[in-house]
């Protein structure tokens, strides 16, 4: 502490009970209750909650259901027909075939190296 200095701050106290106060405005009347102007700052701590929650929430789940039916539109074209789609499952047998086949030499390659 230097020179001209009274020590440390006194902690403030209700001048009327003696108690420590919590830097809460009392309201006057009987008893130590809150005042009720104190709730525009809890107002002000909700009111960005409550946006996000009535306007970005339902944004996201929009865009996901675009979304969603995009994937879908895509992969059942409208105007696909049952000569399309068994064109596309011959073509996936093919590809499975020549993958299983594919699997057997490379298989047989690495025995033989070994």
């Amino acid at each position: 502490m230097g020179p001209g200095s009274l020590g440390p701050r006194p902690t403030p106290r209700n001048r009327t009970t003696g108690l420590l106060t919590s830097g809460i405005p009392l309201r006057p009347g009987p008893g130590l209750t809150p005042d009720p102007r104190d709730g525009r700052d809890s107002l002000c701590r909700v009111i960005p909650w409550l946006i996000f929650a009535l306007v970005i929430v339902p944004l996201v789940v929009v865009a996901f259901v675009a979304a969603r039916r995009r994937t879908v539109a895509a992969e059942h074209p409208a105007g696909e027909t049952a000569e399309d789609r068994a064109e596309m499952e011959r073509e996936f047998a093919e590809s499975e075939a020549y993958q299983a086949k594919w699997r057997d030499e490379d298989k047989a390659r690495h025995d033989d190296s070994s």
